[in-house]
């Protein structure tokens, strides 16, 4: 506070109050403001390195889990990957498509078939023996039936298909609502159509085979048989549909529909003769199959030898919120372009997962029988056996596909192929990597698995809802020294304009003093 004279020349006893809180050298004339943020910088030296540490985890824990997404994608590969039916793909030929397609699953057995096919499942049909009406390129089916035949007007009209009955009222409904309506139930078993060119009404069993049919009855009235001049029961016999007739390598049979499974091999018919189906293995689809696991192996171990050998820049830690106002934004960019890389420079974690993957890559299953390719006994026990090397040393672990090799392989001996990848372990364990009897894709899949868990309790993931990985808890525990150590910077700048007010107060006193002391000496000389 500062005191300020009365007029009379004696200090009043009623001092008017000056705040010099924050108001920068108003009595001393110093740049308090100046002088504290000065004072200021030089205390919050070390929550500035509090706040570096933390970013430099963050940005390491960021890195970790862009490793655990490349291991994800990994092992959804490898997941298919270590599955026998991915090696059992099987491709059909058939000399003549128009007669005769066919699939096969991947437990189908390979060879040939021989098929003659005399006659092809049909529908049960039925059709109107006459046009329905006398004009037909008048007549709108989207009219009231009594709009047409006034007979059927202030009537109800009852029928039923295949013992399915339906009720329907002339005044208000047309033909094409009422063909909608039998085409809705599922029941009746059939589909119902007008031609517009022939003026009929037609129908055709929604299934095929000697069991399908249309029985059609009048119930009240005559709506089918005289409107429709569809034949009804009992008075024309119930049309049925009939059965494919075909014969497979000699062997003679019948289908109710143009679809015949045997073996795992399902056959289409399409028309009457004969045909030629040839069922192998479907190479390209194996191969493209292999090539894929490596191409997800090689992406995920790459993105972790980039940052397993990225440059570490200790010269440019993370910057501060001052340094920040000082720089433009491209400069920003630039510098923690530095700063962000090498997180997880030479991390010992990172360096035994990609040893694992390399090693595992490499190794060999053993009790694989001996195939034969190209008129060569070999073992197909390894990835190299197959096509499948690595690179030199520069290219740190990438596999190399020799798709020739690799066809050659999986034309000669695909089963062998299979269990190279395949072979579950003895003990059927979801982490085990050693067992030199399991598959490379079943070692791989677990030794990624393994992997995942590894550094999600290092590093979390972001869908935690409770993240209580080791960094963090490093993060929060940084947070929380951060937040304490800026409530004290806040208590300590409090203390320094404290210390500054009352130096402004002293000195306003004083000089208000001095005033006084001035007048009274200036008063008795005169």
């Amino acid at each position: 506070m500062a005191y300020i004279g009365s007029l009379s020349g004696v200090p009043s006893t009623n001092y008017s109050y000056v705040d010099y809180s924050r108001i920068s050298g108003l009595a001393s004339g110093l740049d308090t403001e100046s002088i504290v943020n000065s004072l200021m910088q030089a205390e919050r030296i070390p929550l500035d390195r509090l706040l570096q540490e933390k970013q430099i985890w963050e940005w390491k824990q960021e890195d970790y889990r862009t490793v655990n997404s490349a291991l994800s994608e990994l092992r959804d590969k490898l997941f298919s990957a270590k599955l026998q039916s991915t090696y059992l793909v099987k491709k059909t030929t058939s000399t003549n498509t128009a007669v005769v397609t066919a699939t096969a699953t991947a437990t189908a057995s390979v060879g040939t078939y021989y098929i003659t096919v005399s006659q092809l499942a049909r529908p049960a049909t039925a059709y109107s023996s006459d046009q329905i009406v006398t004009d037909v390129n008048s007549f709108d089916p989207n009219k009231p039936l009594a709009s047409y035949w006034t007979n059927l007007a202030n009537t109800t009209i009852e029928f039923e298909i295949n013992g399915q009955p339906f009720t329907v009222d002339p005044d208000t409904t047309s033909l094409n609502q009422v063909i909608a309506e039998v085409n809705a139930d599922k029941a009746a078993g059939v589909t119902m159509a007008y031609d517009a060119q022939s003026g009929k009404v037609f129908l055709s069993t929604t299934t095929t085979g000697s069991t399908a049919k249309i029985m059609l009855e009048d119930v009240s009235g005559t709506f089918l048989t005289d409107t429709l001049k569809l034949p009804t029961y009992p008075t024309y016999p119930t049309p049925t549909g009939q059965d494919a007739v075909f014969n497979i390598n000699g062997f003679e049979t019948t289908s109710h529909t143009n679809s015949y499974t045997i073996n795992g091999t399902t056959f289409q018919f399409g028309g009457e003769g004969s045909v030629t189906i040839t069922l192998g293995y479907d190479v390209d689809a194996i191969v493209s199959a292999i090539k894929g696991v490596v191409d997800a192996y090689n992406s995920t171990l790459k993105t972790m030898t980039d940052l397993y050998y990225q440059k570490r820049n200790r010269d440019y830690p993370p910057l501060t919120d001052e340094q920040r106002k000082a720089l433009t934004q491209d400069q920003i960019e630039k510098w923690e372009k530095l700063a962000r890389s090498g997180m997880l420079s030479n991390d010992p974690t990172l360096a035994d997962i990609i040893s694992t993957l390399r090693s595992i890559a490499s190794s060999i299953v053993e009790s694989q029988p001996i195939s034969t390719i190209d008129g060569k006994q070999v073992t197909l026990n390894s990835l190299s056996a197959i096509g499948i090397n690595t690179e030199n040393w520069w290219g740190r672990g990438q596999l190399k596909v020799d798709e020739s090799k690799l066809r050659q392989a999986v034309e000669a001996d695909p089963e062998a192929v299979m269990r190279l990848f395949t072979n579950p372990n003895a003990t059927g364990s979801l982490t085990d990597t050693s067992d030199p009897n399991s598959g490379l894709a079943v070692r791989l899949y677990n030794a990624v698995n393994n992997a995942i868990k590894t550094i999600t309790a290092i590093a979390g993931t972001s869908s935690d809802l409770a993240d209580n990985s080791s960094i963090s808890q490093r993060i929060r525990e940084l947070s929380d020294r951060a937040a304490d150590l800026e409530r004290r910077l806040d208590e300590k700048r409090e203390q320094y304009y404290r210390q500054f007010t009352a130096l402004e107060q002293a000195i306003a006193q004083m000089n208000s003093q001095a005033a006084y002391l001035a007048s009274m000496l200036s008063g008795g000389s005169r």
